[in-house]
């Protein structure tokens, strides 16, 4: 089956989302304090810390530095189930690109944690990385049980 790179480009964050929402791409470490994996990947977590340095390990487990430059709210009125789901937008040197995948994080406040990242635009020298954090409850159809 062969897929256009506009439409990849298109499901990258889809499946990113997918993934997160699993659990198969994010853990907490044991120098998180022993909080859960859920409370480590919330809006009120990241927030505070929008123009700092994360430090990302490539595939040969060296440090590639990049900075947290934006978080967007990405629910919709039509989401009506409790919850959040969010957008952190890095951006880091175009000279030691990351490609798309999980990556083992650090940082000073957050600790040690797994995130999945695909890779955005190149400018000036900079390359933009996007992770999306879906943690949006399920809504209920009529065919549920309560």
């Amino acid at each position: 089956m062969k897929i256009s790179r506009r439409k990849f480009v298109a499901a990258a964050p889809l499946a990113a989302g997918v993934l997160l929402t699993a659990g198969n791409a994010l853990s907490a470490s044991p120098d998180t304090g022993g909080s859960a994996a859920a409370e480590l990947f919330a809006w009120d977590s990241f927030y505070p810390y929008v123009t700092t340095p994360f430090t990302f390990r490539n595939e040969a487990g060296e440090p590639v530095e990049m900075r947290l430059t934006q978080m967007t709210d990405n629910r919709t009125t039509a989401m009506a189930g409790s919850g959040e789901c969010f957008s952190l937008i890095f951006t880091g040197p175009a000279d030691n690109a990351l490609k798309h995948g999980v990556y083992t994080v650090e940082h000073f406040a957050l600790g040690t944690f797994d995130l999945m990242v695909t890779r955005g635009i190149t400018r000036k020298g900079t390359v933009r990385y996007e992770a999306i954090v879906n943690r949006m409850s399920p809504v209920p159809t009529s065919g549920d049980k309560k």
